[in-house]
């Protein structure tokens, strides 16, 4: 699927022109004005973690909607450094104002696990979405000077349905109910820098309900590591947001 996915792009780059994956203007990745808009310093409260922050770069709406759908389903591999670009700006900004370490000049090493994905999502798009994203972001960091790493430590079953499949909060809960685990060897390698005051960033690309974000925490809680910030591209506004931008 991969090798047809990037032979697809390849035959249309030669035909075609591209456009903005957002707002479709010619000849750009991310056109000024969308890429503007992933430069939210959004912040909310981490599921599961009420004393941690989960850090936003965009709200999930209009043009960045469109971006955002047209990499993770129909195959824009472009978008993807301009995505890690704004999390990496979004996420040096907060440790730059932080007291985890930046700010006073003495360093801090940072461990991003993302969140996993179905096993049908993984064979649909031809990889795994957020594992590519969050190597991305750690090349982001290490130009800014930044010691990082990402640790794929979470895992799903087979019988877990497509996110887009749920609906509603129970839905969401059931969707990874009992599916959701830690692989043994990174949840080792995540105690280890935990003890050696790594910061743990959960990462995902869209923040909704905050349920699987929220079960993900627990799953690593369980296993002895604690979550101390999230970071997600983009957050999809609660009704009573929509209703205050009307």
């Amino acid at each position: 699927m991969k090798a047809f996915l990037d032979w697809a792009v390849a035959i249309r780059d030669v035909l075609f022109a591209r456009g903005c994956a957002g707002c479709d203007r010619p000849d750009e990745v991310l056109c000024p004005a969308c890429s503007g808009m992933l430069t939210l310093d959004g912040s909310r409260a981490l599921p599961g973690r009420s004393s941690s922050a989960c850090l936003f770069c965009a709200e999930y709406t209009g043009d960045v909607r469109r971006a955002i759908l047209s990499w993770k389903d129909h195959g824009d591999v472009e978008c993807k450094s301009v995505f890690a670009g704004a999390m990496g700006k979004r996420f040096i900004r907060w440790l730059s104002s932080s007291d985890e370490g930046l700010a006073s000049g003495s360093g801090c090493r940072v461990v991003f696990v993302p969140v996993p994905s179905s096993p049908t999502s993984i064979r649909r798009r031809g990889g795994w979405h957020m594992g590519s994203l969050s190597a991305a972001l750690v090349d982001v960091l290490h130009a800014a000077g930044v010691d990082a790493a990402t640790v794929p430590a979470l895992r799903l079953g087979r019988g877990v349905t497509r996110s887009v499949e749920s609906r509603g909060l129970r839905s969401r809960v059931r969707r990874i109910e009992n599916e959701l685990a830690v692989d043994e060897a990174c949840g080792s390698v995540l105690r280890d820098e935990v003890g050696a005051h790594a910061v743990v960033c959960l990462m995902d690309d869209i923040i909704t309900t905050g349920e699987t974000m929220r079960q993900c925490v627990r799953a690593l809680q369980a296993v002895g590591v604690d979550v101390g910030v999230g970071l997600v591209l983009a957050r999809t506004p609660s009704s009573r947001d929509r209703r205050h931008t009307m």
